[in-house]
């Protein structure tokens, strides 16, 4: 279960997926403390080095600064804190297995253009981004903005993320992520919002017990593997964002329905449905397979393809309508209601 967030003065704000674009991706002049041993390295000022004295239980984590990212770096395993929201323009962060990094409030990291994050854990040592409180919703969480690097997160748990509801990781247009075999939990916002056009793979991945499993464009699902797990999360369904399909795909089950955000889904190319897809349709929605496209939803008796409205109720949406004569056109074992 996720811990409660802290009381916020009553500031509610939309999903700030451009957050990047706010803030000053220069080089920060902060003279604290930063990695290298020596000194009073825990940040709590009184040079004896022995802990950053505000009682959250990290005092043996070291300080992590602007200044300590803005040129290539590489943490070995070990404990590490931050109050910043440290930007990766122009440098490369590389997460060795084993490493803690505990975010303050509201602090988070931001890879932007010519940025590269490579989080590279392993199941015996996997990397950990968290709060240093424990409360969900403490750090905003990962933003990935215009970086075309070979971004990655392997083995690695993202939780106590979403800071006003943001998601624990955002990959805008023209950016690329790959995430393996790691964990999204108790993030207090959605485990991820994936931009259109961006370059995202997910595989091996938990997502467990946050506020939304994600939003993800449609042009990103087909890089969504089947081997994924969704478990209890307030919000169960996966978010698909966008109206058409203009480039053929397939789309395959990801345990989860894939709830349509659009009222109209028009299918310009060639979709095919895997088995076990199941379609969750908003209210007064219609599904449009238009004279280039086709619609291949071939299910099984053991995994049928749904497409069923999201309220229980007989005409909430509208249905499919087709203006294509294409072979590849099939219904099989397609449960079509609401």
């Amino acid at each position: 279960m996720r811990k409660q967030p802290k009381v916020r003065f009553g500031l509610k704000l939309a999903p700030l997926f451009g957050l990047g674009m706010a803030l000053s991706m220069s080089a920060c002049e902060i003279n604290l403390p930063g990695i290298d041993e020596g000194g009073d390295e825990t940040g709590d000022g009184d040079g004896d080095g022995d802990g950053d004295g505000d009682g959250d239980g990290d005092g043996d984590c070291t300080r992590l600064t602007q200044a300590d990212v803005d040129e290539d770096a590489s943490l070995p395993s070990g404990c590490y804190f931050t109050e910043e929201f440290l930007a990766l323009e122009g440098s490369s962060l590389t997460l060795e297995a084993g490493v803690s990094i505990r975010f303050g409030e509201f602090a988070g990291l931001i890879v932007g253009t010519n940025g590269v994050l490579s989080s590279m854990g392993t199941a015996d040592a996997p990397v950990e981004l968290r709060s240093r409180s424990g409360e969900a919703g403490e750090w905003a969480g990962i933003r990935v903005i215009l970086s075309s690097g070979q971004n990655l997160l392997e083995y690695t748990t993202v939780r106590d993320a979403g800071a006003m509801e943001m998601p624990a990781l955002d990959v805008s247009i023209d950016s690329r992520m790959t995430v393996r075999n790691s964990t999204f939990e108790g993030n207090l916002g959605p485990a991820f919002n994936i931009q259109d056009t961006s370059n995202f793979e997910l595989s091996g991945t938990t997502v467990r017990e946050n506020g939304a499993s994600g939003r993800l464009a449609l042009s990103v699902l087909p890089s969504i593997a089947p081997d994924n797990t969704f478990i209890d999360n307030d919000i169960q369904p996966l978010v698909a964002v966008g109206s058409s399909v203009d480039a053929a795909a397939s789309w395959p089950n990801p345990g989860v329905p894939l709830r349509m955000e659009s009222t109209q889904l028009s299918i310009n190319a060639d979709l095919a449905l895997s088995p076990g897809v199941e379609l969750e349709m908003p209210q007064n929605a219609a599904v449009f397979v238009n004279a280039e496209g086709s619609l291949n939803a071939a299910g099984t008796a053991d995994e049928p393809i749904a497409i069923r409205g999201v309220g229980d109720v007989a005409g909430y949406w509208v249905g499919i309508q087709y203006a294509s004569k294409s072979t590849s056109n099939v219904l099989e074992h397609v449960l079509i209601e609401q």
